[in-house]
Order: structure tokens, then sequence, then C-alpha cells
């Protein structure tokens, strides 16, 4: 991302957030992530994306674009490219290009066993978010054996071609390890990217699964090993203060709003939209072939929910949450932004 388009991404955001707290409007969206695809060459055992992949029918390429064209309009500022595994998209590229010219900041979420073959297909991103979950022993027994190293060889050819990368751990009882953690930092410090470490969070009805969250323990282990780290001014570690303390879970919820349905929202492979996968799986509305038809707006007490510890979903709860919060979130996300303009 150059400082252009840095500059148009924070001014876009801006106005998402200005028009969410106007009187009498009932806001947009301000961020998407969209699940292009059920299909993917993985089995990890803590998804369910790729299970009966034939049973969610995905848009045809020129489906997808129109769609694409709708959250420009909808003054969408990021999407976020996921599946399944989006690099199996031939149009995914396409896409990427058509949202920077809309105004959108387009990243994708990849295993990373594709990119070394697939490197067209990132090229655009203005981010590339790879699921790595810490030792090859780990990371094998959770996604495929060999699979660390198909990972691995991927970031070292995108790493090599300029890709800009971030690694992203998903933290479950298997590798919420301070030995796991220390692994990832110590590969993206030799990388020269970051790395984010999130709680595994069951989605909804349809895959999740409590007996992989990890242990109380555990969790306060590697937040206050992180929280260190943050203190010694590792560049490695991409999580802030305010995500680690979600992450010991020692902070209620209740004084934030949930952005979901309101600055943020999930698009299927169908085009349909929910509020959140996180908490169910019913529509809050459809993409008609050229806008979208809402079905009715989500309220907050219907979400079955206790507040989730990623980071881009606690800002963007922060931005729901009044003018105090918006202020915090965004200096936090326009300070990487730049940063990040002036490295890339």
């Amino acid at each position: 991302m150059n400082r252009r388009e840095t500059l148009q991404f924070t001014g876009r955001s801006a106005l998402g957030v200005i028009r969410h707290f106007l009187p009498g409007k009932s806001g947009g969206l301000l961020a998407v992530r969209w699940n292009l695809t059920r299909h993917c060459p993985l089995a990890c055992v803590y998804c369910g994306a790729a299970r009966k992949p034939q049973e969610h029918p995905e848009l045809k390429p020129t489906e997808a674009m129109a769609l694409l064209e709708a959250l420009g309009r909808a003054g969408v500022a990021e999407v976020s490219f996921s599946g399944g595994e989006p690099l199996t998209r031939p149009d995914l590229p396409a896409l990427a290009h058509r949202a920077w010219e809309l105004g959108i900041r387009p990243s994708v979420n990849t295993s990373g066993i594709l990119l070394a073959s697939h490197l067209d297909r990132v090229q655009p991103m203005a981010l590339v978010k790879v699921s790595l979950d810490g030792t090859e022993t780990v990371h094998d027994a959770l996604r495929g054996k060999g699979m660390y190293q198909k990972t691995l060889c991927g970031l070292q050819a995108a790493a090599a071609a300029g890709v800009p990368l971030k690694l992203v751990a998903t933290l479950s009882r298997e590798n919420c390890t301070i030995q796991d953690v220390a692994h990832l930092l110590d590969l993206a410090r030799s990388l020269r990217i970051r790395a984010l470490f999130q709680l595994y969070h069951p989605h909804g009805d349809e895959n999740g699964n409590v007996s992989f969250l990890p242990e109380d323990k555990q969790r306060k282990s590697v937040a206050d090993f992180l929280g260190e780290r943050l203190l010694h001014r590792d560049s490695a570690v991409d999580n802030d203060y305010f995500s680690l303390r979600f992450l010991r879970q020692d902070e209620p919820v209740a004084p934030f709003a949930c952005a979901a349905g309101k600055l943020f929202a999930v698009v299927e492979a169908d085009g349909s939209i929910l509020a959140c996968d996180r908490v169910g799986h019913s529509a809050i509305a459809r993409f008609d072939g050229r806008d979208f038809q809402w079905e009715a707006r989500m309220q907050r007490d219907s979400l079955a929910c206790h507040g989730c510890a990623f980071q881009g979903s606690l800002r963007l709860n922060l931005l729901a949450s009044g003018w105090r919060g918006a202020y915090f979130a965004a200096v936090t996300t326009a300070r990487e932004l730049f940063a990040a303009s002036f490295h890339g």
C-alpha cells in the first residue's frame, strides 16, 4: 500500500465511521470478510469450512465482480478474501485489482500451501495473511503431514517476491504454548514480517467445537509472554495490548457494542450476507445480482456471543461503541497503516 492508497483508505474509513454516528442514519458496512469458496485442499481438525463444499454453491466470476461493485457503492473500505482456500479462485487477482479501483483495500487469508505456485494471485493484495499454527510437529498434527514445509516454502517464495505478509496463528488447546508462539515469532523475524495471535473461536452451530478452546492458564501464560515481548518492542508481535487483554479474558466485553451487521459483515460463497459467522448462519441480506436486499438488521440481543479476541473485530467494536472508542481504534489503525506505507 503506497501513501496515496493509505490516505484514500483512511479517509474512506473515517467517512464510514462518521456516517455510522450521524443522527437518523443507520450507518454502513466498513469491513467485510468474503468467504469466496468453501473448497480447500486441507482438512484442518478444528475447521469446518471445507466440509461438504458441494452444499455451498459459489458465485461465478461475473457475479462475484458485480457483488464487489455493490460493496464499493455501499462504502466498504476493506475486504478480506477468505474461504476455504481463496487461492483456488482464478478470478482472485481481478477482484483485488478492481477493489483498489473502487477504493477498497483488499487482503487475503490463506493456508499458504498454494502460495509458491500462485504468486500472481496475491501480488495485487495489500496484505497476505498466512495461517501457521506453531512448530512443524504441531502444525502438521492440526493440518496434515507435510503441510508445514509447504506453507514455509510458500512464505519464503512470497517474501522473496516482495509480497506483504503476516503470519496468523489460531490459538487452540494444541498450540497455545510459549514454545509454539516463540517459534512463530522467530520465523516472523527471519522473514522480516509480523505475527498475529488470536483465539480459536467456535463458529456458530455448524463447526464449533469447544474442546479446542485453550485452558485459562494457557491463555494467560501466552498473553503475558506476548505482553512482555511488546514491552521489549519486539517488532514481530502484531497484537496490541488491547487484544492481549481479551486474550487473557480478564476484561468484560459488555461496555463495547458489537459491530456485527453494522460496521462488519461476512459474505458467504453464494453471496448471502451474515452479521457474523461465529454466532450463527442466518443471512441478514442477500445479493440479487446488483444490490443487497436486507432481510433484517442485526440486533445485539440476538447474538449468543460473549465477545471475541480477534484484533480486527475488537477495533470495529470500538468504532461502534462511541466517539472515544472510535478515536482509539482509528488512531491505532492509522498509525499501523502509515507505518506499513513507509516500509512498503
